[in-house]
């Protein structure tokens, strides 16, 4: 048994069997939503996910915690499917998450400055909950190419922070 499934098989068993079996319909619910992510990058033209991904509003404290755990089960889930699911897909499955809930997010889609760019990883997607990334945080200098809900695209520092 690998490190990484002791640690889940501890956390599980340290839980109650509801709460358990909660934690593993939320992971197999990022699983489901995994595959029609990457049906979604495959069929559906960028131009008609305005209004489809992320939420506007500022997320409060209980919502920023759900956004990480909901984030958790999409990784989780990730590492389980028997094909990779990179960043776009697993932003995507967990802004659909977070919007059954009603948890306000951004999905972020990013590019490398030319000058830092090495060939690997020159784009990125990540979702952003109350200003902070739950999910998808790769240090860099990135420039937003495409914000739901939309806003200004510009540089973006290994912080997260917009640059003026």
């Amino acid at each position: 048994m690998s490190k990484h499934s002791w640690r889940s098989w501890a956390k599980l068993a340290s839980l109650s069997a509801a709460d358990a079996w909660r934690a593993r319909a939320r992971t197999l619910e990022a699983m489901a939503e995994l595959v029609v992510a990457r049906m979604i990058v495959a069929w559906v033209p960028l131009p008609r996910w305005p209004g489809r991904f992320a939420l506007p509003g500022s997320a409060n404290e209980a919502q920023m915690r759900e956004a990480a755990r909901l984030a958790a089960h999409v990784r989780r889930g990730a590492g389980r499917l028997p094909f990779e699911s990179k960043c776009l897909p697993q932003a995507l499955a967990l802004s659909r998450m977070a919007r059954r809930r009603a948890v306000p997010h951004s999905l972020v889609i990013a590019a490398r400055p030319l000058g830092a760019r090495s060939g690997m990883d020159d784009l990125h997607a990540w979702i952003e909950v109350g200003g902070r990334i739950v999910l998808g945080e790769i240090p860099g200098p990135w420039i937003r190419v495409l914000a739901l809900p939309e806003e200004k695209p510009g540089l973006v520092t290994t912080a997260g922070l917009r640059d003026k």
